[in-house]
C-alpha cells in the first residue's frame, strides 16, 4: 500500500518536473509498515535551455519609462546609460511593454529606433506588432507600409496579429497584400481576422463581398461580435439586402449573441423606411417595445406603443404582453392595469400570458407580509393589507 503511493507520488513529481527525474530511496520503516522514511536523490544535472521564456523585469519597464516621462532635456542618454548597466540584455518582451506605455506615436518610432541601434538587441514579431499598431492609431498608411518593408528585410516572419493590424490600417486596398503574407509567413487566420475582414469591405461599401466572407467564416465555424453584426445589419439593410440581413440576425441569435437597442433599431428601419413609404409592422414594434424594456427604458417603450395607435397599427395580444410585463416589473401597477382594460376594450382575448401577469400584478396590489409568532403548530401568521 505504501509502496504503491510512493510510486504514485514519484510519477507525479516526473509529469511536474517534465524530463528532470528524481529517484527515492526507503531507508527506513517500522515494524508495523505503517509509516517509512524516504530520501530523494537529487539529480545529477538539471536540464538548462536557453528557450525557456523569461519573465518581464518589471521594475526595469517602470525605470526607463520614467526615464522617457521624465523632463530631461535628452532623457535617452539615461536610458542608454541604465540599459547598458544591465548583466542581462533587454528582451523583447519588455521592450515591448516599454513602447505600449508610450504617449505618443512619434515617441514610439523614437524609442523603437533607439532599440534599433543597440549592439545587443534585434527586433522581432513581437515588438514590429507594438509600434504597428501604435503607428496605425495615426492613420499613416506610408509610415505602415515602411514599417513592413523594414521588417521583411530583416528577414522577421509576421504572424497573425501582423495580418489583423495590417487589415484594420490598409482596409480592401491591403487585403490582396495580406494573402500574399499569410502564404509567405505560413500563417493560420483566426476569427478576429475573418472580422477585420467584414469590418474592412463594409467601410469600402462592398457590401456583398463583406457578406461573402461572413459567408466563408460562418462555415469554418466562427462568430461576430455585437459590434461587428451591427456593423453587417446596418449594411445589409442599407443595401437593400434585407433577406441576407434576416438570415444575418437569425444566426446571431442561434449564437448566443444578445441584440441591444442599436440591433432592434436596425431591424425596424429593415421593416419600415421611411424613404420608401414603407411603415413598421406590429412585429417590428413589438420587439422594439421588449428591447425598451429589457433595458429599463419603460418610457420609451409607451411612447412606442402610443405611436402605433397614431400610425394606425393595431397591436396584437403580444404587444400588450409585452407592455404589461414591462410596466409590473418597473413597478408601475395601475398603469398596467390600464393597459390591460385597453386590451379588452379593444375586443382581443386575454391568453395564458396576459393572466399570469395580471396575476403577478394582483399579488403586488395586495401586499403580503409574514409575522413570527410562537406556537406549536406553526410559528408564521401570514396577514393580507390591501
Amino acid at each position: 500500500m505504501i509502496r504503491r503511493r510512493l510510486r504514485r507520488i514519484l510519477l507525479l513529481s516526473r509529469r511536474a518536473l517534465s524530463t528532470t527525474t528524481y529517484t527515492a530511496r526507503v531507508v527506513h520503516s517500522d515494524k508495523s509498515g505503517r509509516s517509512i522514511s524516504v530520501a530523494i536523490d537529487s539529480p545529477s544535472s538539471l536540464p538548462i535551455s536557453g528557450h525557456l521564456p523569461r519573465q518581464p523585469r518589471h521594475h526595469l519597464i517602470c525605470h526607463v519609462t520614467n526615464l522617457l516621462r521624465s523632463s530631461s532635456p535628452d532623457p535617452y542618454i539615461s536610458v542608454s546609460d541604465f540599459v547598458s548597466s544591465l548583466d542581462s540584455p533587454l528582451t523583447t518582451l519588455e521592450a515591448s511593454l516599454i513602447l505600449k506605455s508610450v504617449k505618443y506615436p512619434s515617441e514610439g518610432l523614437r524609442f523603437f529606433d533607439f532599440l534599433s541601434d543597440l549592439g545587443n538587441f534585434k527586433h522581432d514579431c513581437c515588438t514590429y506588432n507594438r509600434i504597428l499598431h501604435i503607428v496605425s492609431r495615426t492613420g499613416d498608411v506610408q509610415l505602415v507600409c515602411s514599417l513592413l518593408d523594414r521588417m521583411e528585410k530583416e528577414g522577421i516572419k509576421g504572424n497573425v496579429a501582423t495580418i489583423n493590424i495590417l487589415i484594420g490600417v490598409l482596409g480592401i486596398n491591403g487585403v490582396e497584400k495580406c494573402v500574399k503574407l499569410v502564404k509567405k509567413w505560413g500563417v493560420k487566420i483566426n476569427e478576429y481576422t475573418y472580422k477585420c475582414l467584414v469590418q474592412a469591405y463594409i467601410r469600402a461599401r462592398d457590401v456583398e463581398r463583406g457578406f461573402r466572407v461572413y459567408e466563408e467564416m460562418r462555415k469554418k465555424g466562427f462568430k461576430l461580435d455585437i459590434f461587428a453584426y451591427n456593423m453587417l445589419l446596418h449594411a445589409l439593410v442599407q443595401a437593400d439586402m434585407a433577406d441576407n440581413a434576416r438570415k444575418v440576425f437569425d444566426e446571431m441569435k442561434m449564437n448566443n449573441c444578445k441584440p441591444d437597442l442599436y440591433t432592434y433599431t436596425i431591424l425596424i428601419r429593415m421593416s419600415g423606411r421611411i424613404e420608401k413609404g414603407i411603415n413598421p409592422d406590429v412585429f417590428t414594434y413589438s420587439i422594439l417595445i421588449e428591447c425598451f424594456g429589457k433595458s429599463n427604458k419603460v418610457e420609451m417603450a409607451r411612447e412606442l406603443f402610443d405611436e402605433m395607435f397614431r400610425e394606425r397599427i393595431k397591436p396584437n395580444i403580444v404587444t400588450y404582453n409585452i407592455l404589461m410585463d414591462c410596466l409590473e416589473k418597473k413597478g408601475e401597477i395601475n398603469e398596467a392595469f390600464r393597459v390591460f382594460e385597453r386590451l379588452k376594450e379593444q375586443g382581443l382575448s386575454p391568453d395564458l400570458i396576459t393572466y399570469s401577469i395580471v396575476e403577478k400584478l394582483e399579488s403586488k396590489k395586495i401586499r403580503v407580509f409574514r409575522e413570527r409568532k410562537p406556537g406549536r403548530e406553526t410559528g408564521w401568521i401570514v396577514s393580507l393589507l390591501s
